[in-house]
């Protein structure tokens, strides 16, 4: 999976969904947002069972940041009230995850799949889910930049990008 950002699109944008792209791939339905001029967002549709799909934002390895949470989430909830509330609690359906046996950190988010896969699940309601699912994670980063926690947090940011 592509991390959070990119200077990227990897697909063609069309004129009637100027600026949401989805580009298919083996292991997930990539949806790409325009967030600036040759920045975009790439979160991945996968299918997660029970007529479920999860959105998720790679966010690499990003979370190792995180080695002494009794002293780094209390300066987290001073700086960085979403950041915070993402590893404490879920953040509006929104939870960290990390699968078993690989390096990369996620941030996920559970939606309904309407299709038989996550491709024909892509309805008005998805992306308008994906689109609050984006600005959340631009939320976080722009936490993160303006206000970090710990001076080597901000550096780490530099890990989202492709």
């Amino acid at each position: 999976m592509r991390r959070l950002f990119s200077d990227k699109a990897g697909a063609t944008f069309n004129e009637n969904l100027p600026s949401v792209t989805v580009n298919v791939r083996k292991d997930c339905v990539e949806l790409v947002s325009k967030v600036d001029k040759g920045v975009y967002a790439v979160t991945n549709l996968v299918s997660a069972g029970n007529g479920q799909m999860r959105i998720i934002a790679n966010w690499g390895r990003f979370f190792d940041r995180v080695q002494n949470p009794e002293v780094q989430l209390p300066r987290c909830k001073a700086t960085c009230p979403t950041l915070y509330r993402l590893l404490t609690e879920s953040l509006d359906g929104i939870m960290l995850l990390k699968k078993k046996g690989e390096s990369d950190y996620s941030v996920g988010r559970l939606v309904p799949m309407t299709g038989i896969i996550p491709l024909l699940s892509i309805t008005k309601e998805m992306l308008d889910i994906n689109r609050d699912f984006v600005n959340t994670m631009i939320d976080i980063c722009n936490e993160l930049s303006n206000n970090p926690p710990f001076p080597g947090w901000k550096d780490g940011l530099d890990e989202l990008w492709n």
